[in-house]
């Protein structure tokens, strides 16, 4: 029975970096993820410049948008933020596909398929995939998003409604806040915005 000294759920930004530093330590690492990569994700796509600095080998990223404003409001305010260094904008498609190589290239090792189960045991834990699979481990990181199986057969993280997508370039005028949350809309290509929505009243989304 081969037991991993690591296991990762989940191949974003969080889990595949994870991996990456687990596997250069030396740890036998296992990352799962249900999809095949490259993949895209809900997600506004920001990214501080600061990161830039802090973790060199992110340099190889390309196709970025380099923003120095950021509107926000509410119903009666509107408010600019201008920063001294810019938000790197991409999608989740380059960033979390190059993470994932990097992970590899540290020397973990991967597996396409979807977890549905897991259980503790004293020795560590037990993961089980959709295909009946049974993996053995150490340890596990959970990093497998909003929906995570890891968090619901822990009892961690429940979460209310996220959604997603890319449209056409439309004026702010298109956008009108209906509900109790938040509304991002980001400018990813010079003909393509990123518009994300997130409410605790799955109801009441509204686009215009």
């Amino acid at each position: 029975m081969k037991l991993w000294d690591a296991v990762v759920v989940g191949a974003g930004p969080a889990g595949s970096t994870a991996a990456k530093f687990l596997a250069e330590a030396g740890l036998d690492t296992l990352l799962i993820d249900k999809e095949k990569f490259p993949r895209d994700k809900p997600c506004g796509g920001g990214i501080t410049s600061k990161v830039f600095d802090k973790f060199k080998y992110l340099k190889e990223l390309k196709d970025k948008i380099k923003l120095r404003e950021i509107h926000v409001s509410n119903s009666s305010v509107l408010g600019k933020v201008n920063m001294s260094s810019p938000l790197i904008t991409t999608t989740r498609k380059i960033f979390d596909t190059v993470l994932y190589k990097l992970a590899i290239k540290a020397g973990a090792s991967i597996l396409t398929a979807r977890v549905v189960d897991l259980k503790i045991t004293n020795k560590g834990v037990v993961i089980k995939t959709e295909k009946n699979k049974k993996i053995h481990s150490k340890a596990v990181i959970g990093a497998d998003g909003a929906n995570s199986i890891i968090a619901k057969k822990t009892g961690l993280n429940p979460c209310d409604l996220a959604l997603h997508g890319d449209h056409e370039a439309l004026s702010r005028d298109h956008l009108t806040r209906l509900f109790q949350g938040y509304l991002g809309d980001t400018p990813q290509t010079t003909a393509t915005r990123n518009l994300q929505i997130r409410n605790s009243e799955a109801s009441h989304i509204i686009l215009l």
